[in-house]
């Protein structure tokens, strides 16, 4: 029982499971290093060992994996984000030739041919933007998911409803990935755990009204953490 000691004194505050990797690591390393000076000192009974025989080498370890992995994920954003820029830069230069070639296909082909009448649009059909609806998110204890509800909209020509989101706290429209969709009759709410699988977990989300002329609005953006165990 260490309980008033110095190593009690002398032990570091918990991170949080949304801390970054600056604020997360350094109380484990400093967790590491004050087992290490407690096992040296326990001359009786050897080393500490936690539940399951974990040793503080096991410790060591495992922060050093972690750190790792805290690494390799910002390597990794650092890679999404050259490509977004690329294709961005490519849909800036494709945009203009889709366009010439929206307009000069019909006038080598009869009118009303099948090749005519299946070119897609490359930009929405006239017609207003549709209001957009407002979003809440919660993590719903019984179904172990996020739960997502929205407003009812005014328009009358809407497609679907569509729950879009990213990971993390901040909302960014250039990543976000669509989970699922509704008709318009269906019950005004989503259930996901995208990207929510693990405790500590946060996501943010939006819903979109998609109108049949291909105009779409976007929600609020709703942010969800599960609770850590």
């Amino acid at each position: 029982d260490f309980g008033g000691t110095k190593w009690e004194r002398a032990l570091p505050n918990v991170p949080s499971f949304s801390d970054g990797a600056g604020v997360f690591t350094p109380p484990l390393d400093d967790a590491s290093t004050l087992w290490l000076q407690l096992n040296a000192e326990l001359t009786v009974g050897g080393p500490l060992l936690l539940l399951g025989g974990y040793l503080q080498a096991t410790f060591a370890t495992d922060v050093a994996a972690l750190k790792s992995a805290f690494a390799a994920w910002r390597s990794a954003g650092v890679v999404v984000g050259i490509a977004l820029q690329e294709r961005n830069e490519i849909q800036d230069k494709i945009q203009p030739v889709l366009v010439g070639y929206r307009k000069k296909l019909p006038t080598q082909f009869p009118k009303g041919h099948p090749i005519v009448n299946s070119l897609p649009d490359v930009t929405p059909a006239p017609g207003s933007t549709p209001e957009a609806v407002v979003i809440s998110g919660v993590w719903d204890s019984t179904l172990q998911q996020a739960r997502i509800t929205f407003t009812p909209t005014a328009a009358t020509d809407v497609l679907r409803f569509e729950l879009r989101f990213c990971s993390g706290s901040n909302y960014n429209t250039d990543v976000e990935s669509v989970i699922s969709s509704l008709l318009p009759e269906a019950i005004p709410q989503f259930a996901t755990l995208a990207s929510l699988t693990s405790p500590g977990n946060v996501a943010s989300f939006k819903v979109y009204v998609i109108t049949t002329t291909g105009n779409e609005k976007g929600s609020n953006a709703a942010t969800v953490t599960r609770p850590a165990i």
